[in-house]
């Protein structure tokens, strides 16, 4: 129903006094005098109407008269129809079912329920999308805490009644679907599909592998194998690299359900991104065949980087810093003191010396000839340090202690650093953390040091530098300031359960220092790794002459597979810099080529990457009907069966809630807008004017 008011900021009786002003106005103007003593009654009356009502309106919009507008609106229930798409649904014996005569009474159901409800329909995998016109149950991952997220998001303003889920239980990314968006309390209904039989199947659940290895050196690969309703069957577990048999092992399978896994030590032989094939042999009758073999990908790296931790005095930091060295696959950390180390400083690619040089002659002569060959180094601060020893190495950092005084000293992220990018969470750790110590005096720097930490004393934030970084020629430096890193580890587990933050900050700080500048002009980064349902994103950047970046002349990109099939593209600019994303290229292992010319001079690029296949749905073939049971039931719905889609209308009709919702609207408009009574008031003064006129008068 729609109601219409008018209202005013005044008083009700001004409307009156307006009525009342309008008939005394028409009164006086035709009362019995000279000027009307030929118009009958009957035409004074009509005239007197006319003027009233005319003068009356005028009179009323000087009120500012509203009109005000209520609208209701009857908003049917929004039913949610969400169809897995997922490649798990057509594993089994029913595929051409599910691809035909189930799509078509999936469309009947929502035409049937399309008379009392709006009803929207989704398609999911890894996330959702609109309709259920297209299904081919391609999807690598599913996902149903994402679709329920994004029904959440669309419709928690709406008058959502009820979803009906059609999956067979098998989810591999996510959230288990009972503990998923508590906030959706509506009805949700499930359709079981797939098969729960257990059926004949042998398949390579999961392969364990380091992501990267050394060359020369052996890595270990773990394969789990597992097999359904294969009891009295042997079957071969083999791994492949280039159609060539680099391991092999016979497994016995005993029981009708058999789980096993599989160690095998490689060695790396070849510099590069290596691929290699894990296999395990078929029996008769298997459920499929695309789940008894899965690749993966190592990057064999030339060499680690090697660290050399030299420490005046066992401490606590020294075990701390170890730890969040060797949590980098691409550090090779060693631990030792000045008088009992027996190396050869050139061998290592950054020293972090703590509390060194001590005053001793065997520190400070290690520490001149890493500085002289050129060697980065991060000294660590403390009581043990002795100043005048640091300060004669002129590193840009120069500290006057005070005798026997110790300062304690907080940490606070230096807004203008820039050297490397410092996460958000790391940035706001520094501020729950316990102060360092530091010898009180007075500490200075050269003009080139970057400050990563200042120092805050109490509340106060000062710009002294607590961590830093310096350049000596082309050697870098860095300095912490204060020895109690194990303390800040040991907090940042207290707060986040996780050494990240405090890890990163050294990882970070390490990786800067003993990394090599890239002087190069052309420069091309990506992963080296993408699985088969994402993106591939390169970025490159090109600089001039005085290394300023520049993105005006075309980036090439030319990749090439194993088979020697060539694929080019171009690269977009963005901002200073450029970026291509490339989809659908199939599974495997490929070569790039990237090229660009500037000033008359070519510029290229050459890298390896490999695309590695989604096989999530493969590892599972039985459904998984009593997720689903407990699912529905958890929301107040109810599970039904593909042969009950037609009892699903009268379900939802009797589910809680699911009822239609009055909206009211209130809707507020000047009067004096209304063109219509613009039209009512000059057609009172149009019909006086006329029968004034007739009557012999004006």
């Amino acid at each position: 129903m729609n109601g219409i008011e008018i209202i005013t900021e005044y008083p009700f009786w001004f409307i009156v006094l307006c009525g009342a002003l309008a008939l005394l106005y028409a009164g006086i103007l035709y009362a019995k005098d000279r000027l009307n003593r030929h118009f009958t009654q009957l035409i004074r009356i009509l005239l007197g109407l006319f003027r009233t009502a005319a003068v009356f309106l005028i009179a009323l919009f000087l009120l500012k008269p509203l009109i005000k507008t209520v609208e209701r609106v009857v908003e049917k229930p929004v039913v949610v129809i969400a169809q897995d798409n997922s490649q798990s649904i057509v594993m089994g014996p029913d595929s051409t079912y599910y691809k035909n005569q189930y799509l078509n009474e999936l469309s009947l159901l929502a035409a049937a329920l399309a008379d009392d409800y709006e009803v929207r329909t989704f398609s999911f995998g890894s996330s959702a999308h609109d309709g259920i016109d297209s299904l081919k149950y391609d999807e690598k991952i599913t996902d149903v805490s994402s679709m329920l997220d994004e029904v959440y998001n669309r419709f928690s303003n709406r008058n959502l009644g009820a979803v009906i889920i059609g999956t067979d239980g098998l989810y591999n990314q996510g959230m288990n679907p009972r503990y998923a968006n508590q906030k959706l309390d509506v009805p949700i209904f499930s359709i079981a599909l797939g098969d729960t039989t257990v059926k004949r199947d042998v398949l390579i659940r999961e392969v364990l592998n380091n992501r990267l290895a050394y060359l020369g050196n052996q890595f270990p690969i773990e394969v789990l194998v597992e097999a359904n309703q294969c009891a009295g069957e042997q079957v071969q577990v083999s791994i492949w690299k280039k159609n060539v048999s680099v391991f092999s092992k016979t497994i016995s399978i005993k029981e009708n359900w058999h789980s096993e896994s599989i160690s095998a030590l490689l060695t790396a032989e070849t510099v590069g991104l290596q691929r290699y094939t894990v296999r395990v042999s078929t029996v008769e009758n298997e459920v499929t065949l695309l789940n008894n073999q899965k690749d993966i990908f190592i990057d064999v790296l030339d060499s680690r980087q090697k660290i050399l931790v030299l420490a005046a005095n066992p401490h606590p930091d020294v075990a701390a810093i170890r730890e969040a060295i060797q949590s980098n696959e691409n550090y090779e950390v060693e631990v030792s003191f000045p008088k009992k180390f027996q190396g050869s400083i050139s061998d290592y690619n950054l020293i972090i010396y703590h509390q060194l040089p001590d005053g001793g002659l065997r520190a400070l002569d290690l520490i001149t000839t890493a500085v002289e060959d050129g060697i980065p180094a991060l000294f660590i601060l403390g009581t043990s340090t002795n100043f005048d020893q640091f300060n004669s190495l002129a590193l840009g950092f120069n500290m006057t202690p005070r005798q026997g005084s110790l300062n304690e000293t907080h940490a606070t992220f230096s807004a203008g650093f820039s050297l490397f990018s410092v996460s958000e969470s790391c940035q706001k750790i520094f501020g729950k953390l316990p102060p360092l110590h530091m010898p009180f005096g007075e500490f200075t720097q050269s003009p080139g040091v970057t400050h990563l930490l200042d120092q805050r004393i109490g509340t106060i934030k000062t710009d002294k530098m607590l961590v830093g970084f310096n350049r000596l020629n082309a050697t870098k430096i860095g300095v912490i300031a204060g020895e109690g890193i194990w303390r800040w580890r040991l907090v940042n587990y207290l707060e986040n359960q996780t050494h990240a933050e405090i890890d990163e900050f050294l990882g970070k700080s390490i990786q800067y220092l003993a990394s090599n500048d890239d002087k190069s002009r052309f420069r091309v980064s990506g992963a080296t790794d993408f699985r088969e349902n994402e993106p591939l994103i390169f970025e490159a950047e090109l600089y001039n002459d005085v290394y300023e970046l520049i993105n005006d002349p075309d980036v090439t990109f030319k990749t090439t597979d194993e088979n020697g099939q060539e694929f080019e593209f171009v690269f977009t600019r963005r901002q200073n810099s450029y970026r291509l994303e490339i989809g659908g290229l199939p599974v495997g292992h490929y070569s790039y080529s990237a090229k660009t010319s500037s000033a008359a001079k070519t510029f290229s690029e050459v890298g390896e990457f490999s695309i590695s296949p989604v096989q999530l749905e493969l590892t599972r073939t039985k459904a998984d009907h009593q997720l689903l049971y407990n699912f529905s039931l958890d929301h107040g719905g109810r599970l039904v069966y593909p042969s009950e889609l037609s009892q699903l209308p009268d379900l939802v009709r009797s589910a809680k809630g699911v009822q239609a919702v009055s909206h009211e609207t209130k809707i507020l408009s000047d009067l004096i807008n209304t063109r219509w009574i613009l039209w009512i008031i000059l057609a009172l003064l149009c019909l006086e004017w006329l029968l004034r006129k007739r009557n012999g008068t004006y």
